[in-house]
């Protein structure tokens, strides 16, 4: 439930701010970064949040298919779940193609390149958690995955953005496999970021690039 300290906007709405949506707050109160009314409301389990309040509103009123009806990513969360991480982010993967990788030389050679970087075989959904000084990568695969292939691409790979070994900054804690769930435990390097990893998701590093 929503707690009695944000306003009632009625209809199952609530804000935390008065004021118009999309409206900025000089004072940047409230949780938007510049002051913007955000308004809520619950259904079931689940919380919505928004600077739209016609969103949130539409929101309440559909109860048609959502991403818990998509099995792929409820494997992956329950994966990353049994792993305990405190926040998480799921996607669709990068399909392989030659301009993913800033590697100079042919497409032939970019495409090798990539065959010797990414997961051995297609998935179809990755998941990204976090939890006290690690980050946990999660895959989906049509099968049972091989874990040690996932295990060594982190453990001897390079960032293409950077060419330095990808275990200057993440090193491999653990893998294991829970069902067609490939999962990848990895330890922040002192002075490196957790972030590090959805940055990689952002660049399009091969270790989440799928053939």
């Amino acid at each position: 439930t929503l707690p009695d300290s944000l306003k009632d906007l009625g209809d199952g709405v609530r804000s935390d701010l008065d004021g118009e949506d999309g409206a900025p707050n000089i004072a940047r109160e409230g949780i938007d970064q510049i002051g913007r009314p955000i308004r809520f409301a619950a259904k079931k389990h689940a919380i919505a949040m928004s600077t739209s309040t016609p969103l949130v509103r539409d929101w309440l009123g559909d109860d048609g298919p959502t991403l818990a009806d998509d099995k792929a990513l409820v494997e992956v969360a329950e994966a990353l779940d049994g792993e305990d991480v405190f926040s998480a982010i799921l996607t669709d993967p990068m399909p392989m193609a030659p301009d993913l990788t800033a590697t100079p030389g042919s497409a032939a050679q970019q495409m090798e390149a990539l065959e010797k970087a990414t997961p051995a075989t297609p998935f179809d959904t990755i998941g990204i958690g976090w939890k006290r000084g690690q980050v946990v990568v999660a895959y989906r695969f049509a099968e049972e995955p091989d874990v040690a292939a996932l295990e060594a691409i982190w453990r001897d790979g390079t960032l293409l953005t950077t060419q330095s070994p990808i275990a200057d900054r993440l090193t491999v804690a653990s893998s294991t496999a829970k069902g067609n769930v490939g999962i990848v435990t990895l330890d922040v390097v002192e002075g490196s970021s957790p972030a590090l990893a959805e940055q990689m998701l952002l660049t399009r590093e091969p270790v989440f690039v799928t053939r």
